[in-house]
């Protein structure tokens, strides 16, 4: 779901444009990283899908996430950095959900977020790429959930509160 997210691509009629993520997202270390802030557990291993299949030392991806859950800010786990792809840390509370005893690996919801800029302007470029955006966005990841009815799909968009 996260991979079908951020390539959602858009056309803004008002600017007569199309608009992808990276138009609009907030970009949390720019200038050091052009990367869109998106916090996710598959940003413990940089959004690479790959990573989850490897196995380096008898090491996979459960160590990893057992590892980076507890060092975030670590350069080296068993499959690579522990940071997202912007170099932010991932907080486990921030990306797993219905915990007890923050126990991650006993989570039984996980949350994507994807930053993305606004304006106080409701008519500003910025505003329009993300309503545009937001608007495309929210039908794929209605089209996806409707493809996957055993996952419980909840998701909000600025857009929708408009």
């Amino acid at each position: 779901l996260q991979v079908k997210a951020t390539r959602v691509r858009a056309f803004s009629e008002a600017l007569n444009r199309e608009v992808v993520l990276e138009d609009i997202c907030y970009k949390p270390l720019e200038p050091v990283s052009s990367e869109c802030g998106v916090f996710s557990p598959l940003e413990y291993f940089q959004s690479n899908a790959t990573l989850l299949d490897t196995v380096v030392e008898g090491k996979d991806y459960l160590d990893h996430l057992k590892f980076c859950t507890k060092l975030i800010t670590a350069d080296r786990g068993p499959l690579g950095g522990c940071r997202g792809r912007t170099g932010a840390p991932m907080f486990g509370n921030v990306v797993f959900g219905g915990l007890q005893d923050d126990d991650y690996m006993q989570a039984t919801a996980v949350v994507i977020t994807i930053l993305v800029k606004n304006s106080v302007d409701h008519e500003s470029p910025t505003v329009l790429m993300a309503r545009a955006w937001e608007s495309e966005f929210i039908r794929a990841v209605l089209a996806w959930r409707a493809a996957h009815p055993e996952i419980v799909v909840s998701f909000a968009a600025e857009v929708s509160l408009c």
